[in-house]
């Protein structure tokens, strides 16, 4: 041992005597002290202590980039779409053997460093451009079956049946009242 890692062994447990350890394990930091000196402290691996690398590197690159496109068409992705698009995804490339299973979606989000977030007000209130333009198409495809006095809107529909409980409503008043019950 050389003398000055021998007093930075011994000045370690001066300093912090509450943390217990081997002399050989100064003795290996100090070895890498300019391994450990050179450690990026704000990158994504600060907290990884193995990456674990992918046993479908192709799958999940092209996941990855189909996943970073919904994100940015303000799509929203649960863990059961992202394991239905990479089953989807293994059979356009041929790939066998692939599960999907919670723990390789587990390591995929942990690879790509995805995270849950939950949508909250108008981030979650509505549909995208698109799909309100297919949605419109389909109701007025449904409704030119039907004469334009017997479409409804919602609104109306809801007029129509608190109408329809106020008509009910004075029925039950005259009748009790009738009846001397009211």
């Amino acid at each position: 041992m050389f003398p000055s890692t021998r007093k930075s062994v011994n000045d370690s447990k001066r300093n912090w005597p509450e943390v217990r350890h081997k002399k050989n394990t100064v003795c290996d930091i100090l070895k890498d002290k300019e391994k450990w000196l050179n450690i990026e402290l704000t990158g994504s691996n600060t907290t990884k202590q193995k990456q674990k690398s992918a046993k479908f590197p192709e799958l999940e690159e092209a996941l990855a980039i189909w996943i970073s496109k919904a994100l940015a068409a303000n799509k929203t992705i649960t863990g059961e779409i992202i394991i239905a698009k990479a089953i989807n995804f293994a059979n356009l490339l041929n790939i066998e053997g692939f599960t999907g299973s919670s723990g390789w979606l587990s390591n995929f989000k942990k690879r790509y460093n995805i995270k849950q977030y939950n949508k909250h007000g108008e981030a979650q209130s509505g549909p995208s451009e698109e799909e309100l333009d297919k949605e419109r198409e389909k109701l007025q495809e449904l409704i030119s079956n039907y004469d334009i006095e017997n479409v409804f809107n919602c609104d109306e529909t809801g007029n129509n049946f608190i109408e329809l409980i106020n008509v009910i409503y004075f029925i039950l008043t005259k009748v009790l009242f009738n009846l001397g019950l009211y």
